[in-house]
């Protein structure tokens, strides 16, 4: 499979969560592989999260990758929680969008496309590799070629009062 990925790209498949939110999976991604394969990633914080959060909770989910946590998040707190998505790359801020669509754009689920720094500001990502987009990164010596330049800013400028107030856990996972 690997040769194959290697000459023809990616390949594109449906994958489904144990709670039921559907992702587009673009194999050998390794977060998508699991969740295709397995229904899950990261099993230990999957369950901690579930655990942890509940009905009207908040999360706020810095480098949100492709959704999997937010909407994880989304799927316990409910519809009178929130959930703030993070996500700097482009290209996965794209994926996550596809994710919400095909998981009927929770309304309290709201994705922000910029990186957050200690000031505002502008920086560039370098996509990581295609066995592991979750690497891309601000440091160009860690992965691949370069993606773009985004906008960066503080945390407490991207989140509203409602949101800050709500918030019950946090989830932090960047490169760089």
């Amino acid at each position: 499979p690997y040769l194959f990925l290697r000459f023809f790209g990616p390949v594109e498949v449906v994958g489904e969560d144990r709670g039921g939110n559907k992702f587009r999976c673009l194999l050998p991604d390794l977060v998508q592989l699991y969740i295709y394969f397995f229904g899950s990633w990261e099993p230990d914080q999957t369950a901690y999260c579930s655990r942890v959060l509940q009905n009207g909770d908040g999360f706020i989910d810095i480098g949100a990758n492709i959704g999997y946590y937010s909407l994880l998040a989304h799927s316990v707190s409910g519809s009178t929680g929130t959930v703030v998505a993070i996500e700097a790359s482009p290209t996965i801020a794209n994926h996550f969008q596809d994710s919400l669509k095909r998981n009927g754009h929770p309304p309290n689920v709201r994705l922000i496309q910029e990186a957050v720094s200690d000031r505002a500001g502008k920086i560039v990502l370098h996509e990581g590799p295609a066995h592991n987009r979750g690497q891309t990164s601000t440091f160009s010596s860690r992965v691949g070629c370069e993606e773009t330049e985004v906008a960066t800013n503080r945390l407490d400028d991207l989140l509203t009062a409602e949101e800050v107030s709500q918030a019950r856990l946090v989830k932090i996972d960047v490169e760089g």
